[in-house]
C-alpha cells in the first residue's frame, strides 16, 4: 500500500515537471476581429480595434451578413477590400528570440470558377523582411494559412494586403501568432515541496520500523 502511495506521489512530480512547459500566448490583439463589436447580421466600415488601414477601410462583417461565409472563430470577420489599396497593418513587439508561426484564415468572396483575390503577408522589422502571397479559397470555405518566422527581440509590422481580382473582396479571420520554442517556466518551490514530503514519508515509514 505505501509502494502505490509513494508511486502516486512520483507520477505527481512528474505532472508537475512536465507542466512546468506553458503555452506560448498569441501576440496578436484582436485576431478575430471582435471588436469593436457590431449588431449581428450587419457590416460596419472601419477599421478593427488595434489595427491600421488605409486611408479607405475594409468592413467588419458579423453574423450571416456574408452568407454563406460567417466567422470562422466569435462572430465577427474582416473583409480587407479588393485591391492594393486596402491592406491591414498591426505592430507587434517581440520579447524573446526564437521560432514563431503566424496563422490565419482566408477566403475570396469569389465563386467556384471565378478570379479570387491574391493575399500578400509581410512581417518586417530589423533584418526580417518576409513576405509572401497566397490565393485564398472559394466563397464560404475557410482556408488555413501560415507563415514560419524566425524572430530576435524587436518591434515588427504585420500586413495583411489585397490584390487587384475583378471586383471580388478578401476575408480574413482568427489571425494568431504563436512562439514553436519551448517555453519552460522553473517552479523550484513545489518541487522542493514535494520531495521534502516525499523525504517526510520515507523517514516516518523507517521510524516506525
Amino acid at each position: 500500500m505505501i509502494r502505490k502511495f509513494y508511486l502516486v506521489l512520483l507520477s505527481a512530480a512528474c505532472f508537475i515537471c512536465l507542466s512546468a512547459v506553458t503555452a506560448s500566448a498569441n501576440l496578436v490583439l484582436n485576431g478575430s476581429f471582435e471588436a469593436p463589436g457590431i449588431p449581428n447580421n450587419t457590416w460596419v466600415r472601419t477599421a478593427p480595434d488595434s489595427w491600421a488601414t488605409g486611408t479607405n477601410p475594409g468592413l467588419i462583417m458579423a453574423g450571416t451578413v456574408g452568407t454563406p461565409t460567417v466567422a470562422q472563430s466569435g462572430n465577427q470577420y474582416y473583409d480587407i477590400g479588393n485591391s492594393s489599396a486596402y491592406f491591414l497593418s498591426q505592430v507587434i513587439s517581440i520579447s524573446t528570440a526564437g521560432t514563431y508561426t503566424l496563422a490565419w484564415y482566408d477566403q475570396s468572396a469569389a465563386w467556384d470558377g471565378n478570379i479570387r483575390t491574391p493575399l500578400t503577408v509581410s512581417f518586417k522589422g530589423g533584418s526580417v523582411n518576409a513576405s509572401q502571397t497566397f490565393t485564398p479559397s472559394y466563397k464560404g470555405t475557410w482556408q488555413a494559412d501560415s507563415l514560419s518566422l524566425s524572430l530576435v527581440a524587436g518591434t515588427y509590422t504585420l500586413t495583411f494586403g489585397a490584390g487587384d481580382a475583378a471586383g471580388f473582396d478578401l476575408f480574413i479571420d482568427n489571425v494568431t501568432l504563436t512562439s514553436t520554442s519551448p517555453v519552460v517556466t522553473p517552479i523550484p518551490a513545489a518541487v522542493w515541496l514535494l520531495g521534502s514530503g516525499l523525504l517526510g514519508l520515507i523517514g516516518a515509514r523507517r521510524f516506525r520500523k
